[in-house]
């Protein structure tokens, strides 16, 4: 994935840090508790970043895979939801990528970690 002539960065290109977890929502207000979960990832890094080949986990065995092409700009945000459509989410506008809630629950007392594929680990947070 390209922006202009420079390529953006790949996951496995990343060190701790490059992606900061900013903020959490396990428990939504305006939504179906499992429909309105979603977390909201900053870009460190200083480049533009391809997503694809991120890794999300929590501190259990349940997680999701990012495969396909997704472009994290150099300081911005972007939210990764349980569900993309803003009528179902409770009304998050912009969602970078819909992940399959059954394989990934933000649950109050666990964690949230992002790593590559080769297991190098970005940031982990705890919802508050």
């Amino acid at each position: 994935l390209s922006v202009g002539r420079y390529p953006a960065l790949a996951m496995e290109e990343l060190s701790a840090g490059d992606i900061i977890i900013s903020e959490i929502m396990h428990d939504p207000q305006n939504s179906l508790y499992y429909r309105g979960e979603w977390f909201e990832l900053y870009n460190n890094s200083g480049f533009d970043i391809n997503i694809n080949g991120m890794v999300v986990g929590g501190a259990i065995t349940e997680g999701f895979f990012v495969g396909e092409n997704i472009l994290f700009e150099a300081g911005a945000y972007i939210v990764l939801a349980a569900k993309q459509e803003a009528e179902l989410n409770g009304g998050v506008p912009s969602v970078a990528y819909g992940y399959n809630r059954s394989g990934f629950r933000l649950n109050s007392n666990d964690i949230v970690g992002i790593a590559n594929s080769l297991g190098t680990v970005i940031t982990v947070a705890r919802p508050a």
